[in-house]
C-alpha cells in the first residue's frame, strides 16, 4: 500500500477502534487540520494581498496557526487506544524502523494506566486544543484592537506571549507524558527510544 493509502487507512482504524473520547478528539483534529487551518490561512493571505488588513495582522495569525506543528504530538498520542494500535501493527502500518517502538508502546499501554490508553492523554489533548485555539483568538484580538494603537511592534509583542506559552506547554507535556519523549515515567519505565523529540 502506498503512503496515501496508509494515511487514509490510519484514519479509518483510529475511528473504528476508538471510544467516544478518541472519536471526539479525532473529529476535532481533522476539522482543525483539514478545514480550519487551510481556510484561515487562505483567508488571511487573500486579505493581506488585497491590503484589507495590515501585513502584521497576517503574521500574527500565521504564527498562531503554525503552533499546531509544536503541539501535534500531544494530539496524536491521544488518538490511540490499545485496540487501534494493535490493529495498525497487525496491518503492517508502521515502517520496519518503527514497528518495534510501536510494539513497546502497546505493551506499555497494556500494563500502565487503565490498560487501554495512555494515562491522561485525553486531558492533555483538550488542554492542547484550548491553548491552540486560544492563541489563534488572541492573535485576531491583537490584530483588531492592539495593532491600530501600537502599530508594527504588535506582532513582536504577540510573539513574546505566544512562544513562551507554547514552550511552557511543551515542558508541561514532557512532565505529564514523559514516556512518549523517551523519558522515564514515575515508575522508572521508559521506551527504548523517544516517539517524539523532547525539544524544543
Amino acid at each position: 500500500m502506498n503512503r496515501v493509502g496508509r494515511y487514509l487507512r490510519w484514519h479509518v482504524v483510529i475511528w473504528k477502534f476508538g471510544d467516544a473520547r478518541e472519536r471526539v478528539l479525532f473529529a476535532l483534529l481533522c476539522a482543525t487540520a483539514y478545514v480550519f487551518l487551510p481556510a484561515t490561512l487562505v483567508w488571511m493571505f487573500v486579505r493581506v494581498v488585497r491590503l484589507d488588513v495590515p501585513f502584521e495582522f497576517g503574521v500574527m495569525v500565521a504564527i498562531a496557526a503554525t503552533n499546531i506543528l509544536l503541539l501535534i504530538d500531544v494530539l496524536g498520542v491521544a488518538m490511540y487506544t490499545r485496540e487501534s494500535l494493535r490493529e495498525l501493527l497487525r496491518l503492517g502500518h508502521f515502517t520496519e524502523q518503527n514497528v518495534g517502538l510501536a510494539s513497546e508502546y502497546l505493551a506499555y499501554m497494556e500494563s500502565h494506566g487503565d490498560g487501554k490508553r495512555l494515562w491522561n492523554a485525553a486531558r492533555m489533548a483538550v488542554l492542547d486544543f484550548a491553548l491552540f485555539y486560544g492563541l489563534v483568538v488572541l492573535s485576531i484580538a491583537f490584530g483588531l484592537f492592539v495593532l491600530p494603537v501600537v502599530g508594527s511592534p504588535t506582532f513582536v509583542i504577540f510573539f513574546a506571549i505566544d512562544a513562551p506559552a507554547v514552550l511552557a506547554f511543551r515542558r508541561f507535556s514532557r512532565e505529564k507524558q514523559p514516556i512518549i519523549y523517551g523519558l522515564a515515567d514515575a515508575a522508572g519505565v521508559r521506551l527504548s527510544k523517544p516517539m517524539f523529540s523532547r525539544f524544543p
